[in-house]
């Protein structure tokens, strides 16, 4: 499993032996070994490597940007259809920031 997960993965499920889940549910399992062994202090790059989309869906950014335990729970509880709706927005606010671009100067 990758420690990235694009844009176009999220609605991607993952088979793992029996288990069938979401990218960002198995990504989470898999990160979650990388932070407890480093006490949390890669949070932050950690987080670099998840979509707008899906990070835009956990509420509290507060408290899950320091409590990494807190955090893979927020990612790993997150709807598919909550994170394609949020990747989406998010998708159509880069396109209206490039499109307006050339007027900004």
């Amino acid at each position: 499993m990758s420690l990235k997960v694009t844009e176009d993965k999220v609605r991607q499920i993952v088979i793992e032996g029996k288990r069938r889940e979401f990218t960002h549910v198995i990504w989470a399992e898999a990160v979650w070994k990388l932070l407890e062994d480093n006490k949390g202090l890669l949070i932050h790059d950690v987080q670099k490597n998840l979509p707008e989309g899906i990070l835009d869906c956990i509420s509290d950014t507060k408290i899950t940007q320091e409590d990494y335990k807190m955090f893979l729970q927020a990612v790993r509880d997150i709807s598919v259809e909550k994170v394609i709706q949020h990747t989406k927005a998010a998708q159509q606010e880069h396109s209206l920031k490039d499109q307006l671009s050339p007027f900004s100067s």
